[in-house]
């Protein structure tokens, strides 16, 4: 099985990352993405190049938990991490740093250790969980389940509709495992290989989707933020390719202007070489 690395942070983890307060524990902004994992954000690590290509360490673009929005702590605001353990299913999240929390632990979330047990006070313990149930990153799901997915009753006006969806219809009814889907990333995209069947299919891929994505042996659409693909009959590979216009803008530039110097440095080079030959010529008849 691919296991994912996504992690998230919940509320309380996200505040106390940002502003240093568990720096001695090892938390902050970037300590995650530094260790090769995928931390769920919508934070900022650093230099991100996420508006030119998917990041690797923030898969999913803007996602807040509402608690942090704005940089200000908001302890009785909506929290999907703790309001959507199926959302965490769904996305692949493996990982939670969060409270000490029980509700935590009846949503399936195994507690792995103590990341502070030096904190003596209890509000403020935070504990690293195992959510064995994470999805793999792409996975067979029934078309009908995802018309089913509706807004959580809970969730605010303003929060992004990914994080407030109600994805019990999908992960109440989908064995993410049984047909399974190998992903190989690539520089510009992924491969997917799975079995054949003999009907069409649709899976879902938690990656950000953006229009510049490009599918080759499937059709690629959107479902809330998240990439849908549609596989004909008998197909047993897609290849995704990420190939948004001012990259190869960029690109394009980039290469115009290697061979521009290329070709500028050889008219040089020439133009030495030839005026070196008739300066030789010119001294031999002087002889």
């Amino acid at each position: 099985r691919q296991m994912s690395k996504r992690v998230v942070y919940d509320g309380r983890a996200a505040y106390a990352a940002h502003y240093g307060s568990a720096a001695s524990d090892g938390l902050h902004l970037n300590s995650l993405p530094l260790h090769g994992l995928q931390e769920v954000s919508y934070l900022t690590k650093g230099l991100s190049l996420d508006v030119i290509h998917p990041s690797q360490s923030v898969p999913y673009g803007m996602i807040t938990t509402l608690r942090f929005a704005n940089y200000t702590y908001q302890p009785n605001a909506f929290d999907w991490v703790q309001n959507s353990p199926a959302l965490l299913d769904l996305l692949g999240i493996r990982m939670v740093v969060g409270m000490d929390d029980p509700s935590y632990r009846a949503h399936g979330l195994e507690q792995i250790r103590v990341i502070n047990p030096q904190e003596t006070k209890a509000e403020n313990v935070l504990v690293l969980y195992k959510n064995p149930r994470a999805y793999p990153r792409a996975f067979f799901v029934q078309p009908d389940l995802l018309l089913k997915v509706r807004s959580s009753a809970q969730c605010p006006v303003n929060a992004p509709f990914l994080t407030c969806m109600d994805v019990l219809p999908i992960t109440n009814h989908t064995d993410p495992w049984r047909d399974p889907i190998h992903v190989q990333d690539k520089i510009n995209g992924m491969n997917l290989t799975f079995a054949p069947s003999n009907q069409s299919r649709t899976l879902l891929i938690s990656t950000m989707f953006r229009p510049e994505w490009q599918a080759h042996g499937g059709e690629l659409s959107s479902f809330n933020g998240l990439m849908r693909l549609t596989v004909p009959a008998q197909a047993t590979s897609v290849m995704l390719n990420y190939a948004p216009t001012h990259l190869m803008t960029v690109r394009t530039v980039s290469l115009t202007s290697l061979v521009l110097t290329t070709l500028g440095f050889l008219v040089a080079l020439v133009f030495a070489l030839r005026w070196q030959t008739l300066s030789n010529l010119h001294k031999k008849e002087k002889l």
